[in-house]
Parts: C-alpha cells; sequence; structure tokens
C-alpha cells in the first residue's frame, strides 16, 4: 500500500504516513476488498462444467488405441524394410539357393526376354551355395546414410571355419508405401548383365540363344550389311550361354558364347570345329558328287557349254567354273596319255569358310584311276591302273534346298602311267 498524498510506502496496518504524516484513506484498502470481493463473487456465479460423456470417453480410448497401435505398426513394418532385414533375407536366400528370390534382386528394367527369372534359375543350377549357417553383424552408413554395408559371418559346408565378408546395400530414391526406406542389395549387376550384346551372322541366318529365337526385331540394320546380320540383343548374363545359328544352307552351327565387358559382341564363323558330324558327312558326299560329274564330262571330252545349262542358276556367276573346267579339258587333250577312268574313293574336307554367301571347301580327294597311253616301242595301246591324292577347293551357293557348284580350283588334268 502506498500514501496517497506523497506515494510513499506505507507499513502494514499503519494509520499515519511515515513520510508524511498524513492519515491512511481506509477506502483504498475497503475499495480493494471490494474487488476481490467482486471477483470472488464474478468465479463462483459461473456455471458448472459438464462432466465427460461415456460417449466421448470411449471415442478418446479409441483414438489413443489406434494411435498407438499405428505407432507399433510403423515400428514392425519398419523392421521389416531395415538394413539387416533385407541383408537377411538376401544370404538367407543364398543359402538356400533360392533362385527366384534372388532374381528379385537384380532389379532389371527393360526387355528382360534374354535375362528372365528361367535363364537365371538354369544358369544358376551349376553354381549352388555351400553356406551352412551365418549371422548378420554390424551395420555402417556413409555420412549421407544412402548406402550401407553389412557384415556377414558365416561357415560353409564340409568346414567349420567361420568366413566374414562384406555385403553392400543402397537406398533407393523411392520410399516403400511412400514411407519406409528403401534397401536394395548392390549385387554389382554391371558384372551380371551385357548390355547391347552383338550377334554377327552370315545373311539371312536363324539363331537361337539359350533356347530363345532371336527375332527381326533385334535385327541392327545399321550395322549389317550385304553378306552378314547383325543382331543387337538389349541385355544378356555373362555367363557362358547357349548359340544355335542356322545357316541359309540348312546347316547348324553350335557354340557356345561367354558376353562381358571385354567381348560384347560375337561374329558366327563356319568352321569345321562346330559343324556337326552328319553336316560334315553332307558336304563331303556333295563334293564327290560334283568331281564325279565333272571328271564325266572331262572323260567324254564334252565342252563346257555342252554342260553349261547343268551349272546354270539364277543369280549365280560360274565364270570361273567354266575357266577352270576349259583350262582342265585343254590339258587332257594334250597329255600324252588318256584319261579313261576315274574314282573318288574318300573325301577329307581339310577346312571350310563362308565368303560373300560362297561356301568354300578345302577337299584332300583320293581316288584311283585308269589311263591309257600309246607305248613307244611296241606301239600298241596300254593301260596304266594307279591311284593318287589332289587338294581341290569347291564353292557352292545353297539355292533352293541345294547346294549349286560355282566354282573349282585344282583339277588334276596329269595322270601319270609309271
Amino acid at each position: 500500500m502506498y500514501c496517497g498524498e506523497c506515494g510513499a510506502k506505507l507499513e502494514k496496518d499503519a494509520t499515519f504516513c511515515s513520510e508524511c504524516g498524513a492519515p491512511v484513506k481506509k477506502e483504498e484498502a475497503t475499495h480493494k476488498s471490494s474487488e476481490k470481493k467482486e471477483d470472488s463473487t464474478r468465479v463462483d456465479d459461473r456455471p458448472p462444467r459438464k462432466p465427460m460423456s461415456k460417449k466421448t470417453k470411449i471415442i478418446s480410448v479409441i483414438v489413443i488405441v489406434v494411435i498407438i497401435g499405428l505407432f507399433a505398426i510403423y515400428q514392425i513394418v519398419g523392421n521389416q524394410f531395415s538394413v539387416k532385414t533385407v541383408a537377411k533375407e538376401y544370404v538367407e536366400a543364398l543359402a538356400d539357393n533360392d533362385w527366384n528370390k534372388l532374381y528379385s534382386y537384380l532389379n532389371l528394367e527393360g526387355d528382360t526376354t534374354f535375362v528372365s527369372q528361367d535363364i537365371f534359375k538354369e544358369l544358376m543350377g551349376d553354381n549352388e551355395s555351400k553356406i551352412k549357417n551365418f549371422s548378420i553383424g554390424e551395420v555402417t552408413y556413409d555420412e549421407g546414410k544412402l548406402s550401407a554395408s553389412v557384415t556377414v559371418h558365416y561357415t560353409e559346408e564340409g568346414s567349420s571355419q567361420e568366413k566374414t565378408d562384406i555385403l553392400y546395400l543402397s537406398k533407393e530414391k523411392d520410399k516403400k508405401y511412400l514411407v519406409f526406406d528403401n534397401w536394395t542389395v548392390d549385387n554389382n549387376i554391371d558384372s551380371l548383365v551385357v548390355k547391347d550384346y552383338k550377334i554377327i551372322v552370315p545373311k539371312d541366318s536363324k539363331i537361337v540363344l539359350e533356347g530363345i529365337n532371336v527375332e527381326d526385331k533385334y535385327l541392327d540394320e545399321k550395322t549389317s550389311d550385304d553378306t552378314t546380320d547383325a543382331y543387337r540383343i538389349p541385355q544378356v548374363f555373362s555367363n557362358t550361354l547357349e548359340l544355335k545359328t542356322t545357316l541359309p544352307n540348312g546347316m547348324v552351327i553350335d557354340e557356345e558364347v561367354t558376353p562381358s565387358s571385354y567381348y560384347s559382341s560375337h561374329t558366327v564363323e563356319l568352321s569345321l570345329s562346330n559343324l556337326s558330324d552328319e553336316a560334315v558327312d553332307t558336304l563331303e558326299e556333295q563334293a564327290k558328287n560334283s568331281l564325279t560329274a565333272i571328271y564325266q564330262s572331262l572323260i567324254a571330252k564334252q565342252a563346257f557349254t555342252d554342260i553349261k545349262s547343268t551349272y546354270e542358276f539364277e543369280g549365280g556367276d560360274i565364270d570361273s567354273l567354266e575357266e577352270e573346267y576349259t583350262e582342265t579339258l585343254e590339258d587332257l587333250n594334250n597329255a600324252s596319255t588318256t584319261l579313261k577312268q576315274i574314282e573318288f574313293t574318300s573325301l577329307d574336307i581339310r577346312s571350310v569358310e563362308l565368303e560373300d554367301g560362297i561356301l568354300n571347301l578345302n577337299i584332300k580327294a583320293n581316288y584311283n584311276y585308269q589311263v591309257e597311253y600309246q607305248d613307244y616301242l611296241s606301239e600298241q595301246l596300254e593301260t596304266h591302273d594307279d591311284k593318287d591324292y589332289t587338294y581341290i577347293t569347291l564353292g557352292y551357293v545353297y539355292q533352293d534346298g541345294s547346294y549349286r557348284l560355282t566354282s573349282l580350283d585344282g583339277l588334276v588334268s596329269y595322270f601319270s602311267r609309271y
């Protein structure tokens, strides 16, 4: 309380101001008391608070239970997507040789025709895991927590020695269910899959890769030319794959290819090593028939014009054949012996090559022959039978289901009488 005259602070229950001596006005205290009383009266005049209804209480309890439940679910579900859980599931799939599960970790995109789940299972069948037991150890994050490494301890079948490896994971941009972090195992997919693998084959060949027909939609017109077709496969596994090529002449080439970052293309080339025994036998028989027919005409001293129609075919160039035949006929006509008979007993293909659509066979031909000659002393006609061998190259074009002879090199025109 303060003095109404000088403003000095008054002692409690003072009747006079100790500073100016003025009497203390009691109405001030009374006024104060009256104000308090009015305040008290206003508080007392407030309506009593209504008690919470039973329905409201039930709703409040339900809301609290739901909030607690959602939090628990968040914790449980979130744990399923944690780094440790993802790592554990991956190693479990590896230990169980669960190729379906492991395939899901590859996160392949785009055309998966040649990196399908079935192909993955088939290729991985020979690489079964030997993990017997394991445990997930420490998790280490990078500074931005965008990647993590997990220590895995394990033992293998037939060994009690513990081994340790590191599993690397990456956090994807998109979250699981829009809320949870999405961790994926880093499989180093660049080493598992080869992109844009190119296969170059002779023109109009058909190819099958891992049992799947390579359709024309994979044909790369830009890198194909007049003699070859280039197929570009979007992605293939970097394992040993079976490649089957059927040439326009019906021959089949079976081989294995192993795509990699260093060998991102393969050119199919014809060779004895990738021809089946049946194909080799067919070609040898074809060459034998061709040589027999040519020499029958030579023995009959027929000009090439007499037999030309036999070898002509649409789009075929037989100039080389005509030149070789004509030269051989002239040499035989000028020889001191006359070829009467020739029989090719066996043919051995030494090499094959496909060049500009022509199938060239380099063969060793074994043959028996008979020549007639005039003896210098008796001036009688004598015959001589012998055997020999030579190397001949025959060129074929495959058309309308048959081999058409288009060139010859190395026909024999000298037959000894001694």
